[in-house]
């Protein structure tokens, strides 16, 4: 009876610790995602700023 108690605790500790890993990989992919969208927005704003120049300068 008690092994099976500590056998359950002992399963239930190996998912939590797999359910970390993954919680970890989503973070990961969710920050790297972030970083891509913020390099695009920082390209599209200096593709724009020759436009913008010539505007001022006309």
């Amino acid at each position: 009876m008690v092994a099976e108690y500590i056998s359950g605790l002992k399963a239930a500790w190996d998912v939590a610790k797999v359910l970390k890993v993954a919680t970890d990989a989503i973070d990961d992919a969710h920050i790297k995602l972030q970083m891509a969208e913020l390099i695009s927005a920082l390209a599209d704003a200096k593709l724009k700023l020759p436009k913008m120049q010539r505007k001022f300068l006309n």
